[in-house]
């Protein structure tokens, strides 16, 4: 009986032995690096290397979440925006009506027509819900001449790009870094690559001229080779289109801002500003009427007396 164990022990010796040598699957690498650089290829061939520039690496499942954000309020901020502007050109109409002499009932009417639109505005500023579309709608307003200068030009296309790069990627990129005198670069990843590589940046090209440059690249685990962030991966308006598409419910009766934000309506608004203007109208062509009499009376005067010399 033994004799017979110990000779299935030794059979299974080299099973074992097999079953110990034979090489395992690589464990995925801990961390990963990305090196590259940061410059500008001009028309002449050269490039400006741009140091001292942060480099920036998002996760790819963030920055997709990101961007589906920005496709479903994207609507909504476009709302606010018409509100803002709304409410700016009512405020202007009330301030230029103002200016003007008016009689005393019409002075009560622009102080409460004043009263309102303040309201309104305290409104639109202290609201929760809204303050982070107003923040980037304010992003969007200060840095318009950068964006138009860059090629974006529809405010929707502004909007997202200040959702983007400088919002959120600001604050949720993973990994940071900066470019050395000569625009290098290198990341050292927590894990394998799988996400985007931005940069945001400027340069001045001349007195009063200044290029802003928005640059993303792709990187993945396969991903071989320097990553440079260049002209070649400029963002556009039609590859930010391609990460941030249509909200899939854009034709979706939305809340009005009003109602959703507890703004205040500016229906009245509008119909007072008519009013408004009509009451100005009116009292500036009585104003001149009464010029005109004046006028005609001192042209009769003067007619009277001039009969008067030659009888």
């Amino acid at each position: 009986m033994m004799g017979k164990f110990f000779q299935i022990a030794l059979l299974a010796v080299p099973l074992l032995l097999g079953a110990c040598s034979k090489p395992q699957a690589e464990a995925p690498p801990k961390t990963a690096e990305i090196k590259g650089q940061v410059f500008v290829a001009q028309n002449d061939g050269q490039n400006i290397k741009l140091g001292g520039v942060e480099v920036r690496y998002v996760p790819r499942a963030e920055f997709q979440k990101r961007c589906r954000w920005i496709a479903e309020h994207g609507p909504k901020a476009s709302q606010l925006a018409n509100y803002r502007s709304d409410l700016q050109r009512i405020d202007s109409a009330i301030g230029d009506i103002a200016k003007e002499k008016h009689a005393g009932k019409m002075r009560d009417f622009l102080s409460s027509a004043r009263l309102l639109q303040a309201d309104a505005r305290k409104r639109l500023e202290e609201s929760p819900a809204a303050k982070k579309y107003q923040m980037l709608l304010l992003i969007r307003e200060e840095s318009r001449k950068s964006f138009e200068d860059a090629g974006f030009e529809r405010e929707e296309e502004q909007w997202a790009l200040a959702a983007l790069f400088y919002d959120w990627l600001l604050k949720h990129a993973t990994v940071l870094t900066q470019t050395d005198a000569d625009g290098y670069y290198t990341l050292t990843l927590p894990g394998p690559a799988d996400g985007y590589v931005f940069v945001q940046t400027s340069r001045q090209v001349r007195k009063g001229k200044v290029e802003n440059y928005h640059w993303i690249q792709e990187v993945t685990s396969s991903t071989t080779g320097p990553v440079h962030l260049s002209n070649i991966g400029l963002l556009t308006p039609v590859n930010l289109h391609d990460f941030i598409p249509a909200a899939a419910d854009a034709d979706k009766p939305s809340i009005p801002v009003e109602e959703e934000f507890g703004l205040r309506d500016l229906s009245w608004f509008k119909e007072a500003g008519t009013l408004l203007d009509k009451i100005a109208t009116n009292e500036r062509s009585v104003a001149k009427l009464k010029t005109r009499i004046k006028e005609v009376e001192a042209e009769m005067e003067a007619a009277k007396y001039q009969d008067m010399s030659t009888q």
